[in-house]
């Protein structure tokens, strides 16, 4: 699992070919403070044991 805000890796857990996966729920604590006002992307991206690679892109507007 990657997370990524704004084009850059913030957040990352590692498996192993054979397992574990990366079920569960997990809580990645982002401050957002840090973030100017105006429009910003989150991307979350899970590959899988046989290689394959899943994306999911959302955008978000920060307001002042």
């Amino acid at each position: 699992m990657e997370l990524f805000l704004d084009g850059r890796l913030t957040a990352a857990i590692p498996t192993t070919a054979d397992g574990p996966g990366t079920g569960g729920t997990y809580a990645i604590p982002i401050a957002l403070t840090a973030l100017t006002p105006g429009r910003h992307s989150v991307e979350l991206r899970l590959s899988g044991v046989d290689g394959s690679t899943t994306s999911t892109l959302r955008h978000f507007d920060l307001l002042p």
